[in-house]
C-alpha cells in the first residue's frame, strides 16, 4: 500500500481521512452558521426571502454532516486496523449517532 500518491495522503491511511473528516466538518460549520443567521433573519422580519436558497442550505447542511460522519467513521476504522484494535462498540457507536442526531434536531427546533 502506498502512503502517499503525488506528496498527498492515500484514503487508506488514518490521517488522510482524518484531514478529509476535519475539512467536512469546518464546511459543516460554515453551513450551520450561514443558516443559523437566515434563520435569525427570518425571526426578526416574519419574512422568507429565498424559500428555496434556506431549503438548500438545509439539505447542504444535511450533506455536509453525512460526509462529516462517514469520513470520521473511515478514519476510524483504519486506525482500529492499524492499530490493532478489537471488535466494533456498538453501544459506543449508538451512543454517538443519538448525541449527533440530537445536536443535529438542536439546531432545527426540533428536539
Amino acid at each position: 500500500m502506498a502512503d502517499h500518491i503525488d506528496g498527498c495522503p492515500t484514503d487508506e491511511e488514518a490521517g488522510g481521512l482524518e484531514a478529509r473528516a476535519s475539512e467536512a466538518l469546518m464546511q459543516m460549520e460554515r453551513l450551520r452558521v450561514r443558516l443559523s443567521r437566515a434563520l435569525d433573519e427570518v425571526d426578526r422580519t416574519g419574512v422568507i426571502e429565498d424559500p428555496l436558497g434556506l431549503a438548500k442550505g438545509q439539505k447542504d447542511l444535511e450533506a455536509a454532516y453525512k460526509s462529516a460522519f462517514e469520513s470520521e467513521g473511515r478514519a476510524l476504522d483504519v486506525r482500529r486496523k492499524r492499530d490493532g484494535g478489537g471488535g466494533l462498540d456498538l453501544d459506543a457507536a449508538r451512543a454517538e449517532v443519538e448525541s449527533r442526531l440530537d445536536r443535529l434536531r438542536g439546531c432545527f427546533g426540533q428536539e
